[in-house]
């Protein structure tokens, strides 16, 4: 315990450290006068005299791996000075006392409540702290031609550290004498904001934010604008970090990006609300459908154009980054009840509220928007109304397909099912054809044989039901067609699609002109040469978890192929070890390898300029635990290790075929062993270190099913271990 504290406090580096010094000396004496030392020395002051000068702090210990910052006060003085004071503490917990000023920098911000500054006004914040950019003066920087301005931060107030991991700044700017580029008007009866933004010399990057009101000084009850979480951008994100890396709140964002900050290179808002909204629009603007560009330019005339970027998921899915059941953002909702012609005008850009172009109410102004766009769910023009999407959630429900016999026809010894479509909502039976159920869109049992040993799947094949008759009780016997071997199972999966109101669910009739189509839950299984329908332990193994790619897709049955898939055992039914293909997306389309290169922009596309797939993954590409669990980032693969077919009649091992989706720009396919020579020289390199470690490039199906070296070094512990080279933090 005594050695304990001695070396907390020689850590702490605080006015302690002299008499902690001063207590190891004592090692001379007898152990019983050094406990008794330690003890008054970093317990208590004792009686026996007056406390002695403070020595000198030590030397810093090992650089801290992560700090937290936080705000223990900010007041404004008579005469408009801005003091605050802040602590910071590191991965341990303990104070940390070197920051330098020159790693930090300050930002503040009052809250204009919505209709302080007109009727129909949103709420929105306003930097105290402003600059002027002016404009381009070479045309390739941008078309900006007029200087604009631009919220920024400071870092030439007094900084002071008080050196025990506490630190005050006054700001240089006076909130009370704002008056240029822009005047600002101090309001001490408004919500202010105070951030700061440690980051460089070495130190982690760490935000922090502080609401209060100056007036009487309170941080609770204020008016509060907090519409999205940092934790709900990270769920797509990882680990959202902006300009550089040191931006990693979004509350910390707003205080900078609000309205009247303006991008003088583009001329284009970096107003939060409208700058996130573009980008995540991108490529489906109507100005950019239209043949315009969204581009923004940043630090140093650096340009960043988004006119490419496709949301992973249905745009108006407002909810998932404005999250109403999220305590942190109290103020999601204001998305659908405070429009205005700037939030709406931010995705529906081709509409001009001024003039009234493309608005069928024509020229209307904010203080009207809320006449047609706020009410209940009657009003189907509501902004709620208009971005609902929940009928394909419901319509995922409204049908099941219900395996409820497998058996060998004796006949012929084809593999025989006997399905049933059920109402989930009553566990009723359809008993008329598929074909004349009139909000049934698509049918069909997919089907693959598997080899038992290998998990190695042949070709896919599918059975629409549309084409058979029920029974009396509406079951359909379905004949395979396929025969399996001794070392063979039948893999089968369901997709079905229904017609259904997008906002209300329900089963429509197809031939509704007000109809989507949306896949339904679906049925998989094995059967084995008996005709014995296996266990789930049986299931197709797939390296990846399906809920993991909902924490960026939502729900990535909508938009992939129709809609129609709601598990990653569909997927493999067709992205399989056999799927071979030429033309656009030449090569092996199996799972493992198809989705890595798909959003590593690296999948063939010959509608590119580049020959590749355009991606802009929103998390680092190397943050493997953002779709994978722990189990399944390991070497040797675990799920889905055989080899696939990558040439005609030729195979790939499975290691090597994986790990070239991301670091191969050629596909594997065209790898010819006996002359690597024609391979960019970066693939030269890789492939030749593959090969040197028992990869098998384009042999024979028995020589690349072999069990490859890469786990000896790549394995978990290892010394180049997978997760140290790909980040799997989220674990």
């Amino acid at each position: 315990m005594v050695y304990s504290r001695l070396a907390a406090c020689r850590e702490e580096q605080t006015f302690w450290s002299t008499v902690c010094q001063s207590a190891i000396a004592c090692l001379r004496f007898p152990l019983l006068v050094l406990l008794s030392l330690l003890v008054a020395a970093c317990g208590s002051d004792g009686d026996d005299g007056a406390d002695g000068e403070p020595g000198t702090p030590g030397k810093p210990g090992a650089a801290p791996t992560a700090l937290t910052a936080t705000f223990t006060s900010a007041a404004v003085a008579g005469d408009g000075r801005l003091t605050v004071n802040l602590s910071l503490t590191d991965e341990d917990g303990w104070p940390y006392a070197y920051l330098a000023s020159s790693s930090a920098r300050f930002t503040v911000a009052k809250l204009n409540a919505a209709g302080d500054l007109g009727a129909g006004e949103s709420s929105s914040w306003q930097s105290y702290i402003n600059r002027t950019e002016n404009p381009p003066t070479d045309p390739s920087n941008g078309p900006g031609t007029v200087a604009q301005m631009q919220a920024t931060s400071e870092s030439n107030g007094t900084f002071t550290n008080n050196g025990d991991g506490t630190y005050t700044y006054v700001f240089s700017t006076n909130l009370k004498s704002v008056t240029s580029p822009v005047a600002v008007t101090y309001d001490s009866g408004a919500t202010h904001r105070v951030a700061v933004q440690i980051s460089g010399g070495d130190v982690p990057v760490a935000n922090a934010t502080h609401d209060w009101l100056p007036l009487t000084g309170a941080s609770t009850g204020l008016v509060t604008r907090n519409m999205v979480a940092s934790e709900t951008c990270n769920s797509c994100h990882g680990d959202l970090a902006i300009h550089g890396g040191g931006r990693t709140d979004t509350n910390y964002c707003v205080t900078c990006h609000n309205p009247g900050s303006i991008d003088a290179n583009s001329g284009n808002t970096v107003d939060f609300k409208v700058m996130v909204h573009k980008i995540h629009k991108g490529a489906t603007l109507p100005s950019v459908a239209a043949g315009g560009e969204y581009s923004i330019w940043g630090f140093r005339d650096s340009k960043y154009d988004y006119s490419d970027v496709h949301f992973p998921q249905d745009i108006r899915q407002c909810r998932n980054c404005h999250d109403e059941n999220n305590e942190q953002t109290p103020d999601a909702s204001n998305w659908m009840l405070f429009p205005t012609a700037e939030a709406c005008g931010s995705c529906h850009d081709d509409v001009n509220f001024v003039t009234g172009a493309n608005h069928v109410a024509g020229a209307r102004t904010n203080a009207e928007c809320s006449t047609c766009h706020v009410g209940d769910e009657s009003n189907q023009l509501t902004v709620a109304r208009s971005h609902d999407i929940s009928g394909y959630a419901e319509a995922k429900g409204l049908l099941s397909v219900r395996v409820d016999a497998t058996a060998i026809d004796p006949t012929n010894s084809d593999v025989q099912l006997a399905v049933s479509l059920v109402n989930p909502s009553d566990g009723s039976v359809y008993t008329q054809k598929a074909s004349d159920l009139p909000f049934l869109n698509r049918a069909r049992i997919y089907r693959n044989p598997v080899d038992s040993n290998t998990g190695y799947l042949d070709a896919l094949s599918y059975y629409d039901i549309e084409a058979l008759t029920p029974d009396a009780a509406g079951q359909y016997t379905i004949d395979t067609d396929i025969v399996l071997a001794s070392d063979q199972l039948l893999a089968f999966s369901s997709r079905f699609q229904v017609c259904t109101d997008e906002k209300d669910g329900g089963l429509l009739d197809c031939t509704n002109a007000s109809k989507v189509n949306a896949g339904v839950n679906a049925t998989w299984g094995n059967v084995d040469t008996t005709g014995a329908l296996l266990s789930a332990t049986n299931e197709l193994q797939v390296g990846a978890d399906y809920e993991r790619c909902e924490t960026c897709h939502a729900d990535p049955t909508i938009g992939v192929h129709g809609g129609d898939y709601s598990t990653l055992q569909q997927c493999r039914a067709c992205h399989n070890n056999s799927f071979l293909r030429t033309g656009r997306r030449a090569g092996n389309l199996d799972l493992k390898f198809v989705i890595h290169a798909f959003h590593a922009g690296n999948l063939n596309d010959s509608n590119s300029a580049t020959g590749k797939a355009e991606m802009h993954y929103p998390d680092s590409i190397a943050n493997c635990s953002q779709c994978h669990s722990e189990s399944q980032l390991d070497l040797p693969i675990a799920a889905n290790k055989w080899a696939p077919e990558t040439s005609a009649g030729l195979f790939t091992s499975p290691t090597a075929f994986v790990c070239s989706s991301c670091h191969l720009t050629t596909q594997p396919g065209v790898v010819d062993v006996g002359n690597l020579g024609a391979l960019p020289a970066a693939d030269q390199s890789m492939v030749g270190h593959m090969i040197q470690n028992g990869a098998v490039f384009n042999g024979s199906q028995s020589a690349a099913n072999v069990t490859e070296s890469c786990a000896v070094c790549h394995s978990s512990g290892s010394l180049a271990a997978i997760d140290k080279a790909h980040d799997t933090s989220a674990e």
